[in-house]
């Protein structure tokens, strides 16, 4: 977890920096997920970055944590979120396990469950999190058709260049949230020749 956490401090401002790659498939996701968001809601967003989405998502919710495992990330999400002047946000470090106890009535993880060491895990500490009906809104990329990036991703993380990463499809994806005791409300894929699965599920 440390050498992960480096990882991302190291490369936090080029990410910062980073243009999203494809933003009607970002902005078709954020109006998805907006759809389920209510004034009401105590928030809790994984992996967080930079702070973009939560900024853009907080002022839909009663309150807002944004959590990441790099403070290096955290640190420029916080700069964005006084200049946004977003009162209900706030940032703080830590991966999954780090908010194990507390409440929220919807969690949410973006491009994250494929970097994790147990997703499976995670989920399960999720499902804890929420009460009955919660909801836990992902969008993951399913990689498991794309094998022959194993090999260039592992040579990148000799050098330094990239983070672990789990291969898995879409429908390894759909059972492991539904082992965690999730009962899956609605499924995409977006953008439609990608391989990001976009999930949001209720738990029973």
């Amino acid at each position: 977890m440390q050498s992960e956490a480096k990882f991302w401090d190291k490369i936090a401002p080029g990410y910062a920096k980073k243009p999203i790659s494809d933003v009607a498939s970002y902005e078709k996701t954020m109006d998805r997920v907006r759809s389920y968001l209510k004034a009401t809601d105590r928030v809790l967003e994984l992996g967080c970055g930079t702070g973009s989405t939560a900024i853009l998502l907080a002022p839909l919710a009663d309150s807002y944590i944004a959590g990441d495992i790099s403070g290096g990330m955290l640190e420029i999400g916080e700069e964005k979120r006084v200049a946004a002047g977003v009162d209900n946000l706030s940032f703080r470090q830590g991966a999954t396990d780090a908010f194990a106890g507390e409440r929220f009535d919807v969690v949410m993880g973006f491009n994250l469950f494929h970097l994790v060491t147990d997703m499976e895990a995670d989920f399960a500490l999720i499902r804890d999190m929420l009460p009955e009906g919660g909801l836990f809104i992902q969008k993951s990329p399913a990689l498991g058709r794309r094998w022959y990036l194993k090999p260039v991703i592992a040579a990148m993380r000799l050098i330094g260049k990239a983070p672990q990463v789990r291969f898995f499809g879409s429908e390894e994806l759909d059972r492991a949230v539904e082992a965690a005791g999730f009962e899956i409300i609605e499924t995409d894929t977006i953008p439609p020749t990608g391989p990001s699965r976009f999930i949001v599920a209720r738990k029973r």
